[in-house]
């Protein structure tokens, strides 16, 4: 198996791109989803709901923000130590062949 070092990153990269977008997704249900606005009369008793599953909803989207933004770090490191591995190889295999 061969792993592309450079593919590796720029998936990392892309991983570390989709973790900010559950910032979006939390602004969004804030203003959209769990929205109070209108909730009087007999709607009132409801906010207390909309409260709790916009709190849910945060935590939610903190900890899959976090497993991605972690999920990145990996994959970019992984990247960098392939990298690294590959150079030092081919370094290895060329001093050999010098006969170095």
């Amino acid at each position: 198996m061969k792993t592309d070092p450079t593919r590796l990153y720029e998936f990392g990269v892309y991983i570390s791109q989709l973790a900010t977008d559950f910032t979006t997704i939390q602004t969004y249900i804030v203003d959209e989803c769990t929205n109070k606005t209108g909730f009087t009369g007999a709607l009132t008793p409801l906010q207390g709901a909309m409260d709790l599953l916009n709190s849910v909803c945060a935590e939610a989207n903190k900890q899959f923000a976090e497993k991605m933004t972690s999920l990145a770090v990996g994959l970019e490191t992984s990247a960098s130590a392939y990298g690294r591995i590959d150079h030092e190889s081919a370094q290895h295999i060329s001093r050999a062949g010098s006969g170095s």
